[in-house]
């Protein structure tokens, strides 16, 4: 959907490498927030702490281009 409406509204080529480096920054992020507890612990643990782990790291890292959207979606509002 998010890809059909960047194409009508022709911005597809412009946000596409922002959209596509914050998705495989936060993909890596998850990955390693959830997979090493998962080795680990139980499930119901490791959820929490990969859940916890997730959260902290988003807070920390905070991608370019999530902070990029979150700066124009307050400028919007």
């Amino acid at each position: 959907v998010c890809t059909v409406l960047l194409w009508e509204l022709r911005a597809l080529g412009k946000t596409s490498p922002g959209l596509g480096a914050a998705a495989l920054t936060i993909g890596v992020i998850a990955a390693l927030a959830f997979l090493a507890p998962s080795f680990l612990l139980g499930s119901i643990a490791a959820a929490a702490v990969g859940l916890v782990a997730y959260v902290v790291a988003l807070a920390l890292v905070r991608p370019r281009g999530l902070a990029d959207g979150w700066h124009y979606l307050r400028a919007l509002g």
